[in-house]
């Protein structure tokens, strides 16, 4: 029987040839922005299980963007241990991260495909299929961590999870990755004035140019494994990540000052196509829920944790961190308001409403 490591790196060299083959957005690895941590392996499927699979195994594979070195990643590996030694071998969980498999729009295309079976990325990504789906992202909505908590697994996650069927996507839950913020080489940004005229990266979403158009920013959309070295050349000035996913993709090297500006709560589905999950028999399905659930909280306990500690160490490589007040980042909030109504267009008065109860409560 050929090993689980050969057919892993097949499977990897098909697909990234697949890819290249098909076109769209560039489908280079996100290396030079991230690099693997010291003696770390090259390639990007890295095996965390250790039971023997089954010869007619179901194939589970998951593509990610995040850092190789990264807690995104070592919590996969956690997930692909737990899911095939709890099916006796009867899965097999291929583990994808780094960019191998393109950017987010990329991989979200081939779960649509079926050629990807799960990612998790950031929400609004999935505008691709609507432009309600980036609901959870809009700027200030919820202005606790326990208010967005409360927005992903009650009510509003239960009608984002509706609109996901609708499009034969489904949900396992949503982790976070601390609060979106701030780098730029420009000047320190504490109010919306200082926003001016700055060159910012965005996500390939409209409402994140929305809403830096709305502070006087320039947003350019770009893809993640794109924004080192546009960072690095000058073709951006800035890019608003949180501080874990700034750290780890080492974009501290190439910025000068991080603004807490906390727009949005950084998070991630697990995403995959519907059909494809009803087609799982039903123990497997189980396992999966089930490790998903454990690798959700756990990845959230750590990205609260996480959180100070990365701009400590921002700080530590001589980034200058700009700690926003409450009554700051209000400013901020006032500049984006339109942008509530704009949405209540799209997703409703009742979702809209819904959304905002949230915030009110907190």
């Amino acid at each position: 029987m050929k090993t689980k490591r050969i057919l892993a790196s097949l499977m990897a060299v098909m697909m990234v040839v697949a890819l290249s083959a098909c076109g769209g957005q560039s489908t280079s690895t996100a290396s030079t922005a991230a690099p693997a941590a010291d003696g770390a392996a090259e390639s990007s499927v890295t095996g965390g299980g250790t039971t023997e699979l089954a010869d007619d195994a179901i194939v589970f594979k998951i593509a990610h963007v995040d850092p190789e070195n990264g807690p995104l990643h070592a919590n996969f590996l956690e997930f692909e241990k737990y899911v095939e030694e709890n099916t006796n071998g009867q899965v097999d969980v291929q583990v994808f991260g780094n960019g191998v498999l393109g950017g987010d729009r990329e991989v979200l295309e081939a779960i649509n495909l079926g050629s990807v079976h799960m990612s998790n990325m950031a929400s609004s990504n999935l505008t691709a299929y609507g432009e309600k789906f980036a609901i959870f992202e809009l700027p200030f909505i919820f202005p606790t961590y326990e208010s967005a908590i409360a927005a992903y697994d009650g009510e509003l996650g239960d009608l984002y999870n509706e609109w996901l069927a609708e499009q034969d996507f489904f949900s396992f839950g949503m982790l976070t990755f601390g609060w979106r913020a701030l780098s730029n080489n420009v000047r320190p940004v504490y109010v919306p004035e200082d926003m001016q005229g700055i060159k910012i990266r965005v996500m390939e979403v409209p409402l994140y140019v929305d809403t830096f158009t709305l502070l006087g920013a320039n947003p350019t959309p770009m893809s993640w494994n794109e924004i080192y070295t546009g960072l690095q050349q000058g073709t951006i000035d800035a890019q608003d990540n949180s501080p874990e996913q700034t750290y780890l993709a080492k974009f501290y090297e190439v910025q000068d000052y991080y603004s807490t500006l906390n727009h949005v709560l950084s998070n991630g589905p697990f995403i995959c196509k519907k059909s494809f999950v009803d087609s799982l028999p039903d123990d497997v399905y189980k396992v999966i829920e089930e490790g998903l659930l454990i690798f959700r909280d756990k990845h959230r306990e750590e990205s609260v944790v996480n959180e100070e500690e990365y701009l400590t160490m921002m700080e530590e490589e001589g980034v200058e961190i700009c700690r926003l007040t409450d009554e700051q980042r209000a400013q901020f909030r006032a500049k984006v308001e339109p942008i509530y109504e704009q949405y209540r267009e799209i997703v409703g008065d009742d979702a809209m409403d819904l959304a905002l109860s949230y915030g009110e409560a907190a």
